[in-house]
């Protein structure tokens, strides 16, 4: 489909494409790709002042809207737009390279990935990436106990799925704008402007809206705002209408100084986002652990207007010192190498934090980020540039067949892709599935068909109405992981236990603040469950207390003094409120030992596969006993104060005088650095049975 020129007469500024032609050619834009680059990929290496450097994808969205919107425009200017032309160009623009970046990392994937949870979380975005999907899968795995972002290889191509979703709609939205104006004989740029304004402004209010509270420091809320086409549309939205913007200043030497000024300010601008100080005035923040909270929100105006001044900029005083500067050789060329490096340059980094290394891991990242600039520039010189020069040769729009020949063969490339990294994740998947360190811990698994262990609360309620319960098992994750066995164990016995365990809520943040938790999207659940079931257990017979007790010792800073305090009279709270009249009887379960890898099955088969000491996997008992020990002699001194309760300490399970290890009698028994699966839960459970048995029966 091809528009004339008289579709879109009236356009001013949209003569030609900014990027379309030697002649339009803006090397500063390169160099706004090179500050957008250097800003991801230092802050995925964490490297220090790069704290809000994942902006670095709010500066390429800009720049792409820039580039692709006014390209489109130009060529419906000048009478030669084809939809299939535009396709085709992507696809020979974006597929090659990414194509090569998803066949190394399924195939990393396959040596360094171990376990069966990691492959079976990297297949699906393996499945989704090739199709432009992923966006979507990340925000649905955004969870408590989902992989952390640092360890999903394929996590950096939400953006691009972001773009190529954008850009699918978007060519068809202007044809469809431009023959509106032209069988109404309306103004396209009026048009134009409308429908910049009203998309723009609705995308930009609902990044706002969509963005949420996240108050939860421990784990993620789902962030729509984040991953969603509709709501970052503005930002492409923000770099198509530059070029209209900057039409007023195109000639005459006025323009330097507003354009020096911009683009100055617009470097401030993004040097303050970058480095975090600007998006933390915006109400951005850190959790303890280093996630980012509260972005993009409102917060994302300010690396977005800035990139939108530096581009501005250019424009109006292409020689002035902001655009000079951004036009020196060696920055443009970064910016050249950009696409690549953002290519390769995650996975790089997620293998290498895999890898059992005993050295810094900032020397880690250095090498992983060296290996990407070798390959995006190998990318560049064997993928890109033979593509280009052979597109310019065959003068892709002169033939009408051969972009229509290059989309069909993209789409049939992508599904090929799909099709080839899936077989090899499941051979994967089942050479880990038939490890003997995890053989076990399947037959383990136990499903009890209580409805009081239910997670949903009118299930529970449910229960409440038929049998009741004679038990109740509070706490947080770790009593959630628990709660399989413990409620199994109960079924055996006739017993029924209500389960008020809520991952990550700790249930003393619920004693001690109400109103924080409620508003806490982790916490309120279990406030409701307080709420609604606290009355109707008061003839619990038993209650079983269970959490990471000792996590704020690890994660909170250095505040040791207010976190001490914090536990004491939160676990003395919680204690007081589940003792009843003195008579029930009250099992609480001391902290597990906690350990460095996110995946600890992961570390021990990757260490004994490249012949490597399996300690390296866990931790010290001497590091793990100074972690706790506070925690202890607090929970001891509250617990001694109830003759009808009494605590077990799990640590000899799973640490000898030397270690601690997270695997026993050759099994694996943690599905992350902290929680027990289903064999570790069992043999807790088999090793205190006499004291979940006197919990159940006296």
């Amino acid at each position: 489909m091809r528009l004339g020129a008289e579709a879109i007469a009236g356009k001013p500024g949209l003569d030609r494409a900014p990027a379309g032609g030697k002649d339009g050619y803006k090397p500063h834009v390169d160099g706004l790709r090179a500050i957008a680059i250097v800003a991801a990929v230092a802050y995925h290496a964490e490297v220090p002042w790069f704290a809000g450097g994942f902006v670095g994808v709010d500066i390429f969205f800009v720049i792409s809207g820039y580039l692709i919107i006014n390209q489109i425009l130009g060529q419906m200017a000048a009478g030669r737009f084809g939809i299939f032309d535009f396709y085709a160009r992507r696809a020979l623009r974006i597929l090659p390279s990414y194509g090569a970046m998803l066949l190394f990392t399924v195939l990393g994937a396959a040596l360094v990935l171990r376990s069966p949870g990691e492959l079976g979380n990297y297949a699906v975005s393996a499945l989704l990436a090739p199709l432009f999907l992923s966006n979507v899968y990340f925000l649905f795995r955004s969870g408590y106990f989902d992989t952390g972002s640092a360890l999903k290889p394929l996590l950096h191509t939400w953006s691009l799925a972001v773009e190529e979703q954008f850009y699918l709609v978007v060519p068809l939205l202007l044809i469809g704008l431009a023959l509106i104006a032209r069988r109404r004989q309306w103004p396209m740029g009026r048009l134009l402007a409308i429908a910049a304004a009203t998309i723009g402004l609705a995308s930009l209010i609902g990044c706002i809206l969509a963005t949420p509270l996240d108050t939860n420091p421990w784990a993620a809320e789902r962030n729509p705002a984040f991953f969603l086409t509709w709501w970052r549309a503005w930002e492409f939205v923000a770099g198509g209408i530059l070029a209209t913007l900057a039409a007023p200043f195109a000639s005459g030497r006025r323009s330097l100084l507003p354009g020096t000024l911009a683009g100055i300010a617009g470097l401030a601008l993004l040097a303050l986002s970058i480095t975090f100080t600007g998006l933390e005035w915006m109400g951005v923040r850190h959790a303890e652990l280093g996630r980012v909270m509260g972005f993009p929100g409102a917060a994302a105006l300010m690396p977005v207007v800035g990139a939108m001044l530096v581009i501005w900029s250019g424009l109006v005083a292409p020689r002035g010192p902001v655009a000079l500067l951004l036009s020196l050789a060696p920055v443009v060329y970064l910016g050249q190498i950009s696409y690549a490096l953002y290519l390769w340059h995650w996975p790089l980094l997620v293998f290498g934090r895999f890898l059992p290394l005993q050295v810094p891991q900032a020397s880690v990242d250095a090498i992983a980020l060296t290996i990407a600039v070798l390959f995006a520039i190998a990318t560049r010189y064997a993928i890109e540039l033979p593509i280009l020069a052979w597109r310019r040769r065959v003068k892709l729009g002169s033939d009408r067949r051969l972009p229509i020949r290059i989309f069909l063969a993209s789409i049939a490339g992508c599904i090929a892709v799909t099709v080839v990294s899936g077989g090899i994740v499941a051979l994967a998947y089942r050479n880990a599935g038939g490890n003997p360190m995890v053989a076990a811990v399947e037959v383990s698994a136990v499903h009890p068909a209580n409805g009081c262990a239910s997670e949903d609360i009118d299930v529970q309620t449910s229960c409440l109405d038929g049998i009741g319960a004679r038990g109740l098992l509070v706490g947080d994750s770790h009593a959630f992981a628990m709660m399989p066995r413990i409620e199994y164990e109960a079924e055996q016995l006739g017993i029924s236990i209500l389960q008020l365990a809520m991952p990550g809520c700790d249930p003393i943040d619920v004693m001690l603040d109400r109103p924080a938790a409620t508003a806490n999207s982790f916490c309120k659940p279990l406030v409701e469950k307080l709420d609604r079931f606290m009355p109707r257990v008061g003839g619990a017979d038993f209650v079983i207390l269970d959490g990471y007790w000792n996590a704020r010792f690890r994660q909170t800073g250095d505040d040791h003094a207010a976190s001490a305090k914090r536990l004491r009279e939160g676990f003395a709270e919680l204690m007081k409120t589940f003792a009843g009249d003195g008579s029930r009887r009250m099992l609480i379960v001391a902290p597990l030992p906690s350990f460095y890898r996110t995946d600890p099955f992961n570390c021990l088969d990757l260490s004994k596969a490249l012949g490597l000491s399996t300690d390296r996997c866990g931790v010290p008992r001497a590091v793990e006993e100074d972690w706790r020990r506070e925690t202890i002699a607090i929970m001891q001194e509250i617990v001694a104060t109830y003759p009808n309760a009494r605590m077990i300490d799990p640590i000899d399970l799973f640490c000898d005088e030397r270690i601690c290890m997270p695997i026993k009698d050759g099994t694996l028994a943690f599905f992350d650095s902290n929680h027990l699966n289903a064999y570790g839960t069992k043999v807790l459970f088999d090793a205190f049975r006499d004291d979940y048995l006197w919990a159940f029966k006296g």
